[in-house]
C-alpha cells in the first residue's frame, strides 16, 4: 500500500476493518516459517500506520470464527485487539476504545459503550483494569446482557 492508497481511502471515507489475528493462526496451521511470519507482521504494521495517518477509520472484527472450538486457536476479536497491540499499532486503552467505538458504528442506533440513562444494561466487569494489561479480558468478573447477570462459573 501507498500514502496515496491510503489517503485516497480517507478520502472516500472508507472504514477499515483490521483483521491481522487470522494470519497468526495460519502460521501454526501451516508452520510458517519466524522470518515469513515476521515479514506478514510488517506489512500489517505498515498498512495499517498509512491508514491511520491518512486519517482512516480503523474498526476492531475479525474474520474468523471457532463457533465449535476446534482447536485452531481462534481467538475473534480478542485476537484482534491483541495483535493490533503486539503489532505496536494501538496501545491497550486505544485498541479497547476503537473496540467499542466500532460497536457504535456497526449499530448507530443502538446506546452501547455507555453508561448513561437510556443506554443499554449490557457489560462485563473484570477482575482488572484491561487497558494495563490486555490479558485481564480474560479475568471477568461480571457479565451482564440486558441487565441480566449471565456470568458463567469460571
Amino acid at each position: 500500500m501507498t500514502e496515496d492508497d491510503a489517503q485516497r481511502a480517507a478520502d472516500a471515507g472508507i472504514a477499515v476493518v483490521a483483521t491481522t489475528h487470522f494470519q497468526n493462526v495460519l502460521a501454526e496451521i501451516f508452520s510458517i516459517s519466524a522470518e515469513r511470519v515476521a515479514e506478514f507482521k510488517d506489512v500489517q504494521r505498515h498498512n495499517l500506520d498509512l491508514l491511520i495517518n491518512a486519517g482512516v477509520e480503523i474498526r476492531i472484527g475479525s474474520d474468523v470464527y471457532d463457533r465449535l472450538g476446534n482447536g485452531m486457536g481462534a481467538k475473534p476479536t480478542r485476537g484482534e485487539i491483541e495483535s493490533l497491540v503486539a503489532l505496536g499499532v494501538y496501545d491497550n486503552a486505544s485498541a479497547l476504545s476503537r473496540w467499542i467505538d466500532t460497536g457504535r458504528k456497526i449499530f448507530p442506533n443502538r446506546k452501547i459503550g455507555c453508561f448513561k440513562p437510556g443506554c443499554e444494561a449490557s457489560f462485563l466487569v473484570f477482575e482488572a483494569d484491561p487497558r494495563k494489561d490486555i490479558l485481564n479480558l480474560d479475568r471477568i468478573r461480571l457479565a451482564v446482557k440486558q441487565g441480566i447477570d449471565v456470568t458463567q462459573d469460571q
